[in-house]
């Protein structure tokens, strides 16, 4: 993610919380084999902007897990040193937050497992990948990867986030940092995973919806109108719009995974945020 962008998170969602919840934002960056002047000018974005989080990692998509991984302990690390956190956010760059509703909700979450919070848009019939990008060589435990909450943007409670920072060097790595975390979590116990729909977050979004607490696939001028129409409105479209052809799924867990994710019109429901345990 380059300047400009970060500026622009800088300048929209991320103000919408300023003097309401006590949040802090970090934006994650590997500097290894980076030029002395790319160094520098980091220097002084943090000396001005202290919101970076600057990890001894080469930044490409090949080593997403692994700033995941390094993150994790960074925070494992500063809660063991007196920084306390009820909750991480971790989204993409290219992700609108509403932070208020998101953070407001989260505070309000009950039941004896919402310490051990998993919550986000879930899969558990995605095909391994075996070419591109994402092309995984190593994964040998099924014919699909395991039940995973899509890397748009989900939230962990600080019980999940400091059980992978404090168990990192034992966990293994796969090329795609939201299917590795549902990897990672998937033996945890006493795990509350909640299924939402208000979490617009696989390749492609669904429209502009005010029930969405999280849209990803926006681009900046997208990004810039939904802050001024939270600002102004309290809502993120003033008009609602549905994308064509995009449906949404409730998640079953009574069935297998490969049964889970059934699509229905999005009209057909107001809003999906079924727990499970397990």
């Amino acid at each position: 993610m380059n300047v400009d962008k970060r500026q622009l998170i800088r300048s929209t969602w991320t103000k919408l919380y300023e003097q309401t919840f006590i949040v802090k934002h970090y934006f994650v960056i590997g500097d290894f084999g980076l030029d002395a002047s790319i160094k520098q000018q980091m220097t002084e974005e943090q000396t001005t902007n202290k919101d970076l989080l600057i990890l001894p990692v080469l930044d490409n998509y090949k080593n997403l897990t692994l700033k995941i991984k390094h993150t994790f302990q960074w925070l494992s690390d500063q809660y063991d040193h007196g920084m306390d956190f009820k909750y991480v956010l971790k989204c993409d760059g290219d992700s609108f937050v509403h932070l208020k509703s998101l953070v407001g909700e989260a505070n309000n979450k009950e039941g004896p497992n919402k310490l051990n919070l998993y919550w986000g848009y879930f899969y558990g019939n995605a095909r391994i990948f075996t070419k591109g990008k994402w092309k995984e060589t190593d994964w040998i435990f099924s014919d699909r990867y395991l039940p995973y909450a899509l890397g748009g943007g989900y939230l962990l409670s600080k019980n999940l986030v400091t059980y992978i920072g404090k168990n990192a060097e034992n966990l293994r790595t796969f090329n795609a940092e939201d299917v590795s975390v549902g990897f990672w979590l998937a033996p945890v116990d006493n795990i509350l995973r909640i299924h939402d729909t208000r979490f617009d977050t696989e390749w492609k979004s669904r429209g502009c919806q005010n029930q969405h607490l999280i849209v990803h696939h926006v681009s900046s001028e997208e990004m810039l109108q939904y802050y001024k129409n939270v600002e102004e409105f309290g809502q993120l479209c003033p008009v609602e719009v549905k994308a064509k052809r995009r449906s949404v799924y409730i998640y079953n867990w009574k069935v297998s995974p490969s049964q889970c994710c059934k699509r229905i019109e999005e009209s057909a429901i107001s809003l999906s945020i079924k727990p499970v345990n397990y």
